[in-house]
C-alpha cells in the first residue's frame, strides 16, 4: 500500500486536511468537504501562488451551493428512475420470459442506456460546480495566475493520458471542455479586475 500524507492548512477561515498522494496529476476536493488531495511531483512543481491558485479552486468546492450541486443529480436520478418504474410498470417487464440471449441483449442496452442518462443528467450540474469554483480561485488571485497553471495542467494530461471512457467522463462531463472554461475564465479576470478599478 502506497504511503499517503496529510497536512492541515486553513484556507479562506476553512480548516482543510491536505492529502499527498503519488496516483494523481492535479488536485481534487473529496466529498467529506474537507480533503483536497494532490499529487506530491504537482505540489513540489509549483510556485506558491501556483498552488494556492490551485487550493482556492478546491476550496470552492466546499461552498454550501457547490456542496448542493453535488448531490443534486443522484436526487434526480433517483425520482426519474422510480417514476419510469412505477409508471410503466418495468417490474411487470422483468425480462424473465424472454430467452436468455435476449435478456442479456436487453439488459446491455438498457446499461448503456442508463450510463449515457446519467451523464446528461450530471453534466449542467458538474460543469456548473467547476465554473463557481473557478470563480472562487479567480476571485482570489491575481493576474492569469490559475488560468495558467490549469492550461498546464491540461498540458501535462494530454500528454501523459491515455483516451477511455473514465477521461472522457472526467474531462468533458465532470468539467467544461478546455477552450471553453479557459474562455470562461478570461472573462472572468476581466470582471475581477474591472470591479478591482471601480
Amino acid at each position: 500500500m502506497k504511503e499517503k500524507k496529510y497536512e492541515e492548512r486553513i484556507i479562506e477561515g476553512k480548516k482543510i486536511r491536505l492529502k499527498i498522494i503519488n496516483e494523481l496529476h492535479g488536485a481534487f476536493a473529496g466529498l467529506d468537504g474537507k480533503t483536497i488531495s494532490l499529487n506530491e511531483k504537482t505540489k513540489n512543481s509549483l510556485s506558491k501562488s501556483e498552488l494556492d491558485s490551485v487550493l482556492y479552486h478546491e476550496r470552492g468546492h466546499f461552498t454550501l451551493t457547490n456542496s448542493i450541486l453535488t448531490y443534486l443529480p443522484y436526487f434526480i436520478g433517483i425520482i426519474l428512475v422510480s417514476y419510469i418504474f412505477l409508471r410503466y410498470k418495468i417490474k411487470d417487464l422483468l425480462f424473465f420470459n424472454l430467452p436468455i440471449i435476449s435478456t442479456l441483449i436487453l439488459f446491455i442496452f438498457v446499461y448503456i442506456i442508463s450510463i449515457i442518462a446519467s451523464w446528461l443528467i450530471e453534466l449542467p450540474f458538474a460543469w456548473t460546480k467547476e465554473i463557481l469554483a473557478d470563480w472562487y480561485a479567480v476571485k482570489r488571485t491575481k493576474g492569469t495566475i490559475f488560468r495558467k497553471t490549469l492550461r498546464d495542467f491540461y498540458r501535462h494530461n494530454k500528454q501523459n493520458s491515455k483516451s477511455s471512457p473514465y477521461r472522457f467522463h472526467k474531462m468533458v462531463i465532470l468539467h467544461p471542455p478546455q477552450p471553453l472554461r479557459l474562455k470562461i475564465i478570461k472573462l472572468m479576470e476581466g470582471i475581477r479586475d474591472k470591479g478591482a478599478k471601480s
